[in-house]
């Protein structure tokens, strides 16, 4: 089995050392080989060249350019979701046509381990053309309903199968019954987009897809091509951890956003459980 690794890397330096050992970590998994490909951009720190001597001791290509393109944070920002999909497509087009089995995509600031990435590993031989996990932010409990310490993160990037928006600062991001139950139970849940920092995708299926944005998320549109060659699930079991910059976040407007949701989910599921209830008449005068 051969796997494709696709990183992006901007400034990345003071978190360089756990993502590089983290790759480093992937070739200790059984019958799996793994090639690189990294793509690097205007950064002023010394990732470039840390970047360039561990891909000489690897199988490994970086591809960098310096665009004086401007650095965003991690914000919704149109400008930013349109560089991004440049990004991420061009890396894919100067990696050229895959012959490899699957896709690794992963985000440099996203903590994951080998046990993780095994998981996909086994849930992805049933039938998904995109299998991706669980990404928790440690620093943001569940504000919703207090269930969980900490929150799903990667609500951005994340839409039913219904393509309904999920929620925010909660454990279960879903909205209707069938899919909370399933969160509830661990079981893999087929939705229309998700990404979670971290993702394996069928490489046949990453040929033909592509990363864009009307305002959304660049990973929706890729989700949508990567839709056409087989569902995409979460794994609710398969927990990683995104890296929070706690200086950006506000607990009592997160609070309210919170408790606004709450009378949604309760509000839907009333609806959809009586929907899915009671008869249905029909008249045919």
């Amino acid at each position: 089995m051969k796997i494709s690794v696709f990183s992006l890397f901007r400034n990345s330096e003071s978190t360089l050392s756990d993502s590089l050992h983290r790759f480093s970590s992937l070739l200790d998994i059984n019958n799996a080989e793994f090639e690189f490909f990294f793509y690097e951009n205007d950064s002023t720190d010394n990732t470039r060249e840390i970047l360039t001597t561990w891909c000489k001791d690897t199988k490994s290509k970086l591809f960098y350019e310096d665009l004086g393109s401007p650095s965003f944070g991690s914000v919704t920002n149109l400008d930013r979701l349109i560089l991004l999909s440049y990004y991420r497509n061009k890396l894919k087009r100067l990696s050229g046509q895959l012959d490899s089995d699957y896709c690794l995509l992963v985000d440099s600031d996203i903590v994951y381990n080998n046990a993780n990435i095994q998981m996909l590993i086994d849930e992805i031989s049933n039938g998904w053309s995109m299998v991706t996990p669980n990404v928790r932010q440690y620093e943001i409990p569940d504000l919703m309903l207090g269930e969980t310490q900490d929150s799903f993160y990667d609500v951005f990037a994340t839409r039913d199968n219904y393509f309904n928006q999920c929620l925010f600062f909660t454990d279960c991001p879903f909205i209707l019954e069938k899919d909370r139950k399933l969160w509830k139970e661990n079981k893999p849940i087929e939705v229309g987009s998700a990404f979670g920092g971290v993702a394996l995708v069928d490489s046949k299926a990453y040929n033909s897809s592509w990363w864009s944005t009307t305002q959304h998320s660049e990973h929706i549109n890729f989700c949508r091509d990567m839709r056409r060659f087989g569902p995409i699930c979460i794994i609710p079991s398969c927990k990683t951890r995104s890296v929070v910059d706690q200086s950006v976040i506000n607990l009592d407007s997160f609070k309210n956003t919170a408790e606004r949701q709450k009378q949604i989910l309760f509000q839907t599921n009333k609806i959809y459980n009586t929907s899915i209830s009671e008869e249905i008449h029909i008249n045919n005068a």
